[in-house]
């Protein structure tokens, strides 16, 4: 057995480090072994070591040393994969087959100790933590001596340093702003069908005001509102130009000066 110099990650709790064939050992101050790692991970591999209180809340305290690097706020954690599970609750009731209700008791439960009705499960558990916080997660089974790895069902943010966007900037805040965009455009095209609806009831308006012309004043069909003048008014019978037409022309601002 090769010692190892000690490694206090926790004071109080983890002391010593031993390896041996390729596996890792924790010892507590009682100098009883209280971690065994699968021999199937490299030792070079392991950089973080982390016992947790063993008061049924001990997956949560892991999983929010890892995202968080303290213990508190491991609540935030249930939190968190609580919003996930009933933004996507289809996918793990209906296709995943999970326990929604045994999940959400959990979950939704802020007790500092609990039974075992309350751990940390495998694999619904490890699923719903991938995809919550986009990282990938292996379980090594100590019991079957299995292994599994969880993938999350969604793929995680990805970062572009292409010219075409900004450095840094994120494939979902890209689509963020994609989404703004189209709003917008969508938007400004609604304004554009509106206008052009207006500018169409007017030009049908100046026809048939044109047409109420022609038949008061029998003007030439050829005239247009625009080109109504003075002078062209001369050609029709003046005598039939009532006071109606005169407000109508100036309705229009139809220039018969």
């Amino acid at each position: 057995m090769m010692k190892v110099k000690e490694n206090v990650i926790k004071k109080k709790q983890i002391k010593k480090v031993d390896i041996l064939q390729n596996s890792l050992t924790v010892y507590n101050d009682d100098k009883r072994p209280k971690i065994l790692l699968n021999s199937q991970i490299p030792t070079d591999d392991v950089n973080q070591i982390y016992n947790p209180k063993s008061d049924g809340n001990c997956g949560f305290y892991a999983l929010v040393i890892a995202i968080k690097k303290n213990k508190k706020n491991w609540n935030l954690v249930k939190l968190a994969m609580n919003n996930q599970l009933n933004k996507h609750m289809k996918i793990y009731k209906d296709w995943l087959g999970y326990n929604i209700n045994l999940l959400k008791q959990i979950l939704e439960s802020q007790k500092s100790s609990c039974s075992s009705l309350f751990w940390f499960l495998s694999p619904d558990y490890a699923q719903l933590t991938v995809d919550t916080f986009s990282v990938p997660i292996a379980i090594f089974d100590e019991k079957d001596e299995q292994c599994t790895m969880f993938f999350p069902l969604e793929s995680a943010s990805q970062y572009i340093s292409d010219s075409l966007y900004k450095p840094g900037e994120s494939v979902q805040e890209l689509s963020h702003n994609n989404k703004q965009l189209k709003n917008k455009i969508q938007k400004s095209q609604h304004k554009v069908r509106k206008l052009n609806s207006s500018i169409a009831q007017f030009k049908h308006k100046c026809r048939r005001h044109v047409s109420q012309i022609h038949a008061v004043t029998q003007c030439p069909l050829e005239l247009k509102g625009n080109d109504i003048k003075t002078k062209d008014l001369q050609h029709c019978n003046s005598d039939t130009v009532s006071q109606a037409l005169v407000e109508s022309c100036a309705k229009y601002n139809l220039d018969v000066s």
